[in-house]
């Protein structure tokens, strides 16, 4: 069913992983992306592989967690390839951005499943900081982007609700793709007035507890920087430093 989705949802657990800074891992995220970007290699991409395997089983988040969320987004991944391989002469060349790809969302999915919205919230409010010196709304781009990725859980399980309820209602799903098509947007409807309906239960919420984004809020549970948390950044920064060095100076 669909809530069997894990894009955007949190998995508590006691791990390393869990206990690093916000921050830390947003920055870690960055240098990771930027690495898998910028190198050129099937066997550095693969211990790269094989590295965010390493985070994943210290995150002590199951493996087939990671495997749900590049399912879910199996028909973008599909899409991806085949215009990978149409606009590429070569095999090689056109499985580069395919597993790039594969371990771009990998690497984000363990961010967002062992973060904390508020956690993640302000682990990218410390990093785009350094917008606010191009008067960019940091705090209100922040928040709207954590709560855009855990809105995605919502609105799953709101159509699986819906879904759930057509069926107990008998609805025949042996019928024409006209029909169908009718039912999909009978899916839809619901779903999106259902979802707008939290969404302003939410901001009813925060504007009862007079949240407010011009004033600088507090946190109780932000982890401090650790020495683990500057051993793996220290990774991350030194493979990310090696690469350019090797591209600009060859």
């Amino acid at each position: 069913m669909l809530n069997n989705i894990t894009i955007g949802r949190y998995y508590h657990k006691k791990s390393l992983i869990h206990q690093m800074n916000p921050f830390i891992k947003v920055l870690c995220t960055f240098s990771y992306v930027l690495i898998v970007v910028l190198f050129k290699d099937f066997v550095f991409l693969f211990l790269l592989l094989l590295f965010v395997l390493l985070l994943a089983l210290m995150s002590r988040v199951p493996l087939y967690i990671y495997g749900q969320v590049l399912w879910t987004l199996k028909y973008f991944i599909i899409t991806i390839a085949i215009f990978s391989f149409l606009f590429h002469d070569s095999f090689t060349e056109a499985l580069f951005p395919l597993f790039r790809l594969i371990l771009i969302v990998f690497y984000s999915s363990l961010l967002t499943l062992t973060t904390s919205p508020n956690q993640l919230a302000k682990g990218l409010e410390i990093f785009m900081r350094p917008l606010l010196l191009f008067r960019v709304p940091v705090k209100q781009v922040s928040l709207s982007f954590v709560h855009a990725i855990r809105f995605i859980p919502v609105v799953l399980d709101t159509a699986d609700n819906v879904v759930r309820a057509q069926k107990a209602r008998f609805i025949n799903e042996e019928l024409s793709y006209q029909k169908r098509a009718l039912n999909a947007v009978q899916i839809i409807q619901p779903t999106f007035l259902k979802s707008f309906g939290k969404a302003e239960i939410i901001s009813n919420a925060m504007a009862q507890r007079l949240y407010n984004l011009n004033k600088d809020r507090t946190f109780y549970d932000i982890p401090k920087i650790r020495f683990f948390d500057v051993y793996i950044l220290a990774i991350h920064l030194t493979i990310l430093t090696a690469i350019i060095y090797r591209l600009v100076i060859g």
